[in-house]
């Protein structure tokens, strides 16, 4: 049978806990590691069991698919909601994910268990996740506020593990938004990339399976939502239909702000000053730690605060109109960029600045539809699976 081992917690030289885990299939084996660093939470109080590496090798085991066995405890309640999570996977994603067993050397009965009021949140420094963090640190989000009390930053997620650099410059900026907001910051680095899985299908069980390692801590594991209910991609790692499913008795999975179109977001942290200042939403800049303010991204960002009046972005690098409308429409812009013309038509800007007579010109003409991209071999042998052929693909691990 397929095991997740675990292996014991150690100590870093730097003061970090390290927890790790081994996923074994056949006459393979990956491991993975989790190098946490909490402030004064000690490692008695972190979770290392299946709660956190169950989610950690979920799509990988889905990627397998058959029989797996936990050597370690797995909460009840989220057992149930994994075999939820996958049975629907299956169905949204059959191309890329079959289905599992899983078992563990003890479920444990956690019936009687409830939230603590304490929530945590993911935190990248990028504008879902400063919404989420500013909102709910300050109590501005009506019945849906949360007792906010810790942030957490991945490095080895959108800043990859080898980037040192870059993630010391990112983290710092976003560690001096974070205390800004009187909240605590943690950091999580991992090594999930080396796992090969499609990042856009399984980025969202990363981000739960780390944020579970506080769970003893928090009862609330927050993220910021990047898309909208009426909007988000299907399929894609994190959306409304299955999120909710990595929820168990003692932590309730909170997805925030899908009910919010970007330029609402920007409205919002518009009135946080460090947030402006140090908000960090690029991820094709030679530099990650910054805004390049040459891609799409970066623009449609821009633009978003600019409708809602912050005309001079203080965490952007300064462009001509010109400039700030040289980049494709892609169907992702488009989407993005339409609500926010609606919006201006709706509550006009007097005297109308030049820019919105540009974007509704930009729109005007349409997707423009850019150079096919290159595929992997494994993305060729998914469409090849996808057109009958009964072959399981399973990618080698490096």
């Amino acid at each position: 049978m397929n095991t997740i081992t675990l292996c014991p917690a150690e100590i870093q030289p730097d003061g970090r806990i390290k927890l790790s885990a081994t996923l074994t299939y056949g006459l393979h084996s990956v491991k993975q590691y989790l190098i946490v660093q909490a402030g004064n939470i000690k490692p008695e109080q972190l979770v290392h069991s299946g709660d956190v590496w169950c989610i950690i090798f979920l799509h990988k085991m889905m990627e397998i698919g058959g029989q797996f066995h936990v050597k370690s405890t797995l909460s009840k309640s989220l057992w149930r909601g994994i075999d939820r999570y996958v049975k629907a996977w299956c169905q949204i994603n059959p191309n890329q994910c079959d289905d599992i067993e899983l078992s563990a050397d003890e479920l444990i009965d956690d019936s009687s268990c409830c939230v603590k009021q304490k929530a945590i949140s993911c935190f990248s420094g990028g504008l879902d996740a400063c919404f989420t963090a500013y909102r709910h640190a300050k109590s501005l989000a009506g019945p849906q506020s949360l007792p906010l009390k810790a942030c957490l930053m991945l490095h080895g997620a959108d800043i990859r593990k080898d980037y040192v650099n870059e993630w010391r410059a990112a983290s710092a900026n976003a560690r001096t938004m974070v205390e800004d907001l009187g909240l605590d910051f943690y950091t999580i680095e991992t090594n999930f990339r080396d796992m090969h899985c499609d990042y856009g299908m399984s980025y969202f069980s990363m981000l739960v399976g780390c944020l579970r390692v506080f769970g003893n801590e928090f009862g609330y594991l927050m993220l910021g939502n990047d898309g909208r209910f009426t909007g988000f991609a299907y399929p894609h790692g994190n959306n409304p239909v299955t999120n909710h499913f990595l929820s168990s008795a003692a932590n309730e999975i909170v997805t925030d702000g899908a009910e919010c179109f970007r330029f609402q977001k920007a409205e919002l942290v518009s009135g946080w000053q460090k947030g402006l200042e140090k908000l960090r939403v690029c991820w094709q800049g030679e530099d990650l730690s910054k805004n390049c303010g040459k891609c799409a991204k970066c623009k449609r960002t821009i633009i978003n605060f600019k409708a809602v009046g912050i005309e001079s972005l203080p965490c952007m690098p300064t462009l001509t109109e010109d400039e700030l409308f040289d980049f494709q429409l892609s169907q992702v812009e488009h989407k993005e960029m339409m609500p926010v013309l609606e919006y201006l038509d709706k509550h006009p800007i007097h005297p109308t600045p030049s820019w919105v007579e540009k974007l509704r010109e930009k729109l005007s003409a349409g997707i423009q539809e850019g150079k096919p991209r290159k595929r992997s071999v494994f993305s060729k042998l998914v469409r090849k699976r996808k057109k009958g052929t009964s072959v399981r693909i399973m990618r080698p691990d490096k």
